[in-house]
């Protein structure tokens, strides 16, 4: 009885090395799904975001090209407010996605589509493209309708290639980056453009969710976030100083511990940088079904293993069972051994003491002549 206790321990010992390594194998393999799921949805973060970026600078390209275009027409008129310019400046306004546009004089008045005159000599923008170079301004704030505009601004130059005046257009960046990102994660993410400084100058998203909104300062933003990766608030200051892109990951305080992840990456225009959030969640849905085979997979090996177990158990019970009817038993006769009887007559008598028990004992004469002729 011993020997088939040990035997069992012994059973039960491999078992559970087995089982403890399997699991610990499968704990591994689904470490590494998850890490590579992270890193995967990461570097899909990185890419829409430089993909969208350089998006961005060709839209602004073209519209250079397209406001270049324009002003060779202008520059061949003798007149910079002639009638045909102005005409021509209402028709780009009205077919183009140019929030409005203007012809600025070289002392810095700009006469708007509208009819509106407004001297911008004090401008930066003026300043650069009066002095032949093509500019953006800094982010303006639109009164009518609440949107953040930048001028774009290309110098009209006469047939003597002097520079006679400019041609400027009003062009609306959030809903540029609207466009750009409204496909992407079903709209569940925000976009923004920051300036050196952290000041947000676009911003497309749910402000009630993201806790921030158009003219926040993104670096004291940060400081809110608990950054993940042995990332500060400090070193995304430094990045967007030295226009380094990067991807970090962080949690929201006020959002349940719900991590997001933050992509930006330098637009090489007036320093600005371009950022695009989501919660990781969101992120990981494309691989939404590896979970679903995980959990498929766990379901099917925890049934298999349970069969295991339980066929072993099984078989281990049987093969005891043989040895013990071998061991209690005549392998001719299949009768119990002397051994045996002994016991079980004990066992009756000590239970049965109130019942009259007897014994039956037959001798068979000559017996041994019968083994002896026809074996036993």
């Amino acid at each position: 009885m011993k020997k088939n206790q040990t035997q069992i321990k012994k059973y039960a010992a491999v078992i559970s090395i087995f089982l403890a390594a399997v699991i610990v194998g499968l704990f591994v393999f689904f470490f590494c799904i998850k890490r590579s799921v992270e890193q995967r949805s990461k570097n899909t973060m990185r890419n829409n975001v430089v993909r969208q970026s350089e998006h961005l600078r060709t839209i602004l390209d073209i519209q250079y090209d397209y406001l270049n275009g324009l002003t060779e027409e202008i520059g061949k008129t003798d007149h910079l407010l002639a009638k045909k310019n102005m005409d021509l400046i209402k028709s780009i306004t009205k077919h183009t996605d140019f929030c409005g546009t203007a012809l600025i004089e070289p002392n810095g008045d700009a006469h708007y589509d509208n009819g509106l005159i407004k001297n911008l000599s004090h401008r930066r923008y003026f300043k650069e493209v009066i002095s032949g170079k093509r500019t953006l301004s800094d982010p303006l704030d639109s009164s009518i309708s609440g949107s953040t505009r930048v001028v774009l601004g290309v110098p009209i130059y006469n047939s003597k290639h002097k520079v006679i005046g400019a041609l400027g257009g009003s062009y609306d960046v959030t809903a540029l980056s609207r466009m750009l990102f409204e496909d992407l994660f079903n709209g569940q993410g925000c976009s923004m453009i920051i300036a050196q400084n952290g000041e947000i100058i676009a911003f497309e998203g749910d402000t009630s969710y993201w806790n921030i909104d158009y003219r926040d300062n993104f670096y004291t933003y940060c400081k809110k976030l608990m950054i993940k990766d042995n990332v500060t608030a400090k070193m995304i200051k430094q990045d967007f100083y030295k226009g380094k892109s990067n991807l970090v990951t962080a949690d929201s305080k006020k959002k349940g511990n719900v991590r997001h992840y933050f992509a930006y990456m330098p637009m090489k225009i007036n320093n600005w940088m371009l950022c695009y959030a989501v919660p990781e969640k969101t992120a990981q849905q494309s691989y939404d079904f590896i979970e679903h085979y995980e959990i498929i997979f766990m379901a099917v090996f925890v049934i298999l293993v349970i069969l295991l177990v339980l066929y072993i158990v099984h078989e281990n019970y049987r093969r005891d069972q043989e040895l013990m009817k071998y061991a209690q038993t005549d392998a001719l006769t299949g009768l119990y051994n002397k051994e045996t009887t002994k016991l079980r007559t004990d066992e009756i008598l000590s239970t049965d003491k109130d019942m009259i028990h007897a014994f039956l004992i037959l001798d068979m004469d000559c017996f041994k002549q019968i083994n002896d002729g026809y074996g036993h």
